[in-house]
């Protein structure tokens, strides 16, 4: 039994045994933490086809939740007869502000007694939509609710597919009709940013009805792939009573996760070799795979404080963005439009003040809307998901000036910038900074003076240094670093107006960027904002 034991002892003891102990270790460690990455790398993946997911659901929800607006006045109109002969010029109105309807109906019964537009659509009149076998679900659904529910994909009576949205109208506890939406499906797809193919060079998309029976008239695509293989993302859309897919086409975390497994591979070989050559120094030996060991451990642990860190920066920002898209947003639409319908059929029964009154609620809810999108706007930079390309400085400053066109041509504003360099980031970001600080330039000018706006940079070898320089009536000192902090105005909103948000924007995503941002002013000689880009 010694002599076994003596036999064991003295392999163990081998150079190449421990070398190969050691290679083996190192492998397992190595190859274990590719995993986790190759795991963390899927998960972004996923985040990033949810994300597209609930982009794609909160564009498709706020376009039919201006059919929902709609129905509501058109039901509430003709439940107090107060409809009579002007549904089209009502109807005409809403649509108007509304680019997400195609048409809208007043069905009597199961009848169509009006439409708008009638050109085109003259076909639908007096057309009784129990006659299409694809409506009868649809009206059962929506009786049985008494809210607004859509039907289709469907071949439409007037041409082309669609959708089609009612509301019941109760009368005296009555079934009266319904108060109808018509979206055509290039219009929806429009409004949820999805290509007519469904398919751009990152995501398949499609829409599922959500039927007792799914068959082929229940997609909007029907692509022939398997939604529910690879990185994909399921939603709900309750208000058309849609499953929303939206599946990643070729998912990069496999090939970001393989260098590091090579890379475990070659450290695997490298320090077994290391071992073979210290093999005679047991004690040193063993101390170094013990802090190699215990940096590995740490690496792990920290991957996943990353991996927990990441997950709940994303789901306070989803809950965020649901709030700020939905739950904040619909009542203030719901305000503005009916004050305005209020104001546009009343105004000459109401007195200047009432007038009044109306303007400054309609006035109230549309600023707090654009806090709401500028609070919005702020949260979403810096995020992991956002993408950057070449960025054509000269084009983002030519574009602003055309959208600016009107208050240059009404100020005599002259704009003038030297060539600027194409960089690396987000072309929307980069908007946002140039458009809040020539905004900022044309809104705060002098009486009288014609307002000058220079744009130039300049290279500093890591950094591109840029200013913004007007001849307004300019900020003082002890102002220069709370102009910079949300909701922080030097003015009341009657002389200018806006959020406080702008400067607050532009100022993180400098810093997101690597940059920093200051200003020098004086009170009547105008301003000069500097900010730095990392290159």
């Amino acid at each position: 039994m010694s002599k076994i034991l003596k036999k064991i002892t003295n392999l163990v003891c081998q150079p190449v045994f421990v070398g190969i102990i050691t290679f083996l270790i190192a492998l397992i460690i190595t190859q274990t933490i590719a995993f986790k990455i190759y795991l963390l790398e899927k998960d972004q993946d996923l985040d990033k086809v949810k994300q597209e997911s609930i982009r794609i659901k909160e564009q498709l929800e706020s376009s039919l939740i201006n059919s929902i607006t709609s129905t509501k006045i058109i039901s509430f109109l003709e439940e107090r007869n107060l409809l009579t002969d002007h549904f089209d010029s009502v109807a005409a109105e809403i649509i108007a502000d509304n680019k997400f309807i195609d048409a809208l109906q007043l069905v009597e019964g199961t009848v169509i007694s009006n439409t708008y537009p009638l050109t085109g659509n003259e076909s639908v009149i007096n057309y009784d939509i129990l006659n299409n076998p694809a409506s009868k679900s649809g009206i059962q659904n929506s009786q049985e609710r008494l809210e607004l529910y859509f039907q289709g994909p469907f071949d439409l009576k007037q041409g082309g597919k669609g959708i089609v949205g009612r509301l019941p109208i109760i009368k005296n506890n009555e079934f009266w009709g319904f108060a109808a939406v018509i979206l055509k499906a290039n219009t929806l797809l429009n409004a949820a940013g999805i290509q007519s193919t469904g398919i751009n060079e990152t995501y398949i998309y499609d829409l599922i009805k959500v039927e007792d029976q799914i068959n082929e008239s229940s997609y909007f695509f029907h692509h022939e792939i398997d939604y529910l293989e690879g990185i994909y993302h399921k939603n709900f859309v309750p208000l058309g009573n849609w499953y929303l897919y939206v599946k990643y086409i070729n998912p990069p975390h496999f090939y970001k996760a393989l260098p590091f497994s090579i890379m475990g591979i070659l450290f695997a070989i490298t320090l077994s070799i290391f071992v073979l050559y210290l093999t005679n120094e047991p004690t040193k030996l063993r101390n170094r795979v013990s802090v190699k060991t215990e940096e590995l451990r740490l690496m792990n642990n920290s991957l996943q404080q990353y991996t927990n860190k990441l997950q709940n920066s994303n789901n306070e920002l989803e809950q965020f963005a649901y709030v700020a898209s939905h739950d904040l947003q619909e009542p203030l639409r719901m305000v503005s439009s009916f004050l305005s319908l209020i104001e546009k059929k009343y105004s000459d029964k109401l007195d200047d003040k009432g007038l009044q009154y109306i303007h400054h609620a309609v006035d109230g809810a549309e600023r707090m809307r654009q806090i709401i999108l500028d609070l919005l706007d702020f949260s979403r930079i810096g995020q992991i998901n956002e993408e950057v390309f070449k960025v054509d400085l000269n084009k983002i400053i030519a574009e602003i000036c055309s959208m600016q066109q009107n208050i240059i041509e009404q100020k005599n504003a002259q704009i003038k910038f030297n060539q600027l360099p194409v960089i690396i980031g987000s072309k929307v970001q980069f908007t946002q900074i140039f458009q809040n600080l020539i905004n900022n330039a044309l809104k705060y000018t002098k009486q009288d003076i014609i307002p000058e706006i220079h744009i130039g940079c300049e290279d500093l070898d890591d950094f591109w240094r840029f200013h913004v320089r007007d001849n307004g009536i300019g900020i003082t000192p002890k102002n220069h670093e709370k102009i910079f902090i949300i909701f922080q105005r030097l003015h009341s909103k009657l002389e200018y107006e806006g959020t406080g948000m702008g400067l607050a924007i532009v100022k993180k995503i400098v810093e997101y960027y690597g940059g920093t941002i200051w200003l020098e002013s004086e009170i009547g000689k105008g301003s000069t904002f500097f900010f730095t880009i990392k290159k």
